[in-house]
């Protein structure tokens, strides 16, 4: 279809059952979140190229309705391998999006809309578990979490997996210590699902749980969720991502505040996701899987995390 001339943007509408979507109930989300932060005007904000792809949203008595720009050709395919160039534009994208909203005054007026960096960090938690029963019985996350939390001190002992337990039924413990980092708008779901890259631009979609944070926990959650180690070592993505944010920090690039922050947001961040990541994991293989040595990077990583928390 041509209008004026030129073809016309390729649209779809994504529409959301509040009483039937399990993020929205485990995160006790009441005002729509991924329509609150697009009507706002909180994503008009984000820098050049980096994008939402939302076009117009609505709500009804019982769901949210979003127009959107369809970016499908942009997002990795489920089979297709993550590469180098992805990875750093994510990253890029991440580093320029935090720096838009550093310390921004607009996070303060936008309490009402953003989810609770509490309720992001407990959401994979037991506690959730009745809750989803009873509005979504025989959902796959049930089982997920259910079982992931039984069967975590197989991989990580019992000693972490009760610590990472712990966090997850609170998670106040290390949202208070992070509360000294500077904060940032956090998408806080950031994975290959969620991210369309066409080499220039940066799509984010699915605001469904987006928080005020410290950066760290956008930069996790990716680490963990979209594996990039075999192109890039965690380390070398930490580095390269604080590199990144510095320079889009410029003046204002301090970061004596790094070290601890990062140690505590990917303690929070595989708190948050250690009983799915294990459930999943765990059944790909023996022993001598990749997958299990990525569990027990993690459990090794928790560890600097947890002392600080100690030590508080």
């Amino acid at each position: 279809m041509l209008i004026d001339g030129e073809a016309a943007p390729s649209l779809f509408l994504k529409t959301v059952d509040r009483a039937r979507d399990w993020v929205s109930i485990a995160t006790g989300d009441s005002v729509d979140r991924e329509v609150a932060v697009w009507e706002t005007g909180l994503l008009d904000m984000l820098p050049s190229g980096v994008d939402h792809a939302i076009v117009a949203a609505a709500r009804t008595q019982r769901s949210s309705s979003l127009l959107m720009h369809d970016r499908s050709a942009e997002f990795l395919a489920e089979d297709e391998p993550i590469t180098a160039e992805w990875v750093a534009g994510v990253l890029r994208a991440l580093a320029a999006m935090h720096a838009a909203y550093w310390e921004h005054p607009v996070l303060g007026r936008s309490a009402g809309v953003l989810c609770d960096l509490e309720q992001v960090l407990g959401h994979l938690g037991p506690a959730r578990l009745p809750a989803l029963r009873q509005a979504v019985p025989g959902h796959f996350i049930i089982d997920l979490i259910d079982e992931g939390w039984s069967d975590l001190a197989g991989p990580v002992g019992s000693g972490l997996a009760r610590d990472l337990r712990s966090l997850v039924v609170d998670p106040s413990p290390v949202v208070h210590a992070l509360a000294g980092a500077p904060r940032t708008l956090v998408h806080a779901d950031v994975r290959p699902a969620n991210v369309a890259f066409d080499g220039r631009r940066t799509t984010f979609v699915d605001w469904a749980r987006p928080t005020v944070a410290p950066p760290g926990i956008d930069l996790a959650y990716l680490l963990l969720m979209s594996q990039p180690s075999a192109v890039m070592s965690p380390d070398e993505a930490i580095a390269d991502y604080r590199a990144m944010l510095a320079a889009s920090l410029g003046s204002d690039g301090s970061m004596s505040w790094w070290d601890d922050h990062i140690d505590l947001c990917m303690t929070a961040v595989f708190a948050m996701m250690a009983a799915v990541l294990v459930d999943y994991e765990t059944d790909r293989g023996s022993d001598e899987d990749p997958a299990h040595a990525r569990i027990a990077w993690w459990a090794e990583r928790a560890e600097p995390g947890l002392r600080l928390l100690d030590r508080l």
